[in-house]
């Protein structure tokens, strides 16, 4: 159960709560959303005692994710052991209902089409094949094991010598030129998962821009003084 003491503040929010949302739920162990069930179970049976055969304690919980996506991570095991600890492989399941979503607007807005052996087709339909395992795939040895997913060339780049270069002269391409102009800035962007591949990008594209760079500090708490300031919440919204 999770440490979810009866008449906390916390236990209380879950009370009054009329709709749960969890997010990227797929990510999560199946142990999870046990531990959650129980302790939803000890919470709201003080409510109503019919509370305790109900999934959640009775409450709506909306599960979101995408199975196609990133699944529970478990290093050094198989597939089986994923699949198993699953949400789907959960005992709540079958009390779920299931609403799927059929459009990707995110990538349906602007995204150019891609190449797959010579024909066009739209991108989304090429991100759908590869969730669904249905993409093409290629071998790259003599053993005609294809297992190799084949990359459409609008979205590959050669990293050849340099590859953190490449990505940068791709993306911020005409950075002098075209910098200034309003939405150069808000149109791209370079994710990456570590902080040093950010700070060591950041760098080299400030390093790019014309003029003398500047390092301002900010302060996460307010000094004490006699003078009445404003909150703190304002000066983290700014």
């Amino acid at each position: 159960m999770c440490n979810i003491k009866q008449k906390s503040f916390l236990a209380e929010l879950i009370v009054q709560a009329d709709l749960l949302i969890w997010d990227e739920a797929p990510l999560n162990h199946k142990h999870v959303f046990e531990a959650v069930d129980r302790s939803f179970h000890d919470i709201m049976r003080h409510e109503d005692k019919i509370n305790l055969t109900k999934p959640f304690g009775g409450k709506t919980v909306l599960l979101g994710g995408d199975f196609r996506q990133i699944l529970p991570v478990f290093p050094g095991k198989g597939r089986a052991d994923i699949v198993m600890a699953s949400i789907n492989n959960l005992y709540l399941w079958e009390d779920c209902v299931v609403f799927k979503l059929d459009q990707n607007m995110k990538i349906e807005i602007g995204a150019p089409p891609v190449t797959i052996s010579g024909e066009k087709i739209s991108y989304a339909d090429w991100v759908i094949n590869v969730g669904d395992g249905k993409a093409q795939t290629v071998s790259s040895t003599d053993d005609g094991d294809s297992c190799w997913l084949q990359i459409p060339p609008e979205i590959f780049l050669d990293p050849k010598d340099d590859g953190k270069k490449v990505v940068i002269d791709d993306i911020y391409s005409e950075l002098c030129e075209k910098g200034k102009e309003p939405n150069y800035f808000r149109d791209r962007a370079i994710l990456t998962p570590l902080n040093e591949d950010v700070d060591a990008i950041n760098k080299d594209v400030l390093d790019r821009w014309p003029g003398n760079s500047k390092v301002y500090f900010s302060s996460d708490s307010i000094c004490k003084g006699s003078v009445n300031y404003e909150s703190q919440e304002i000066f983290s919204s700014l």
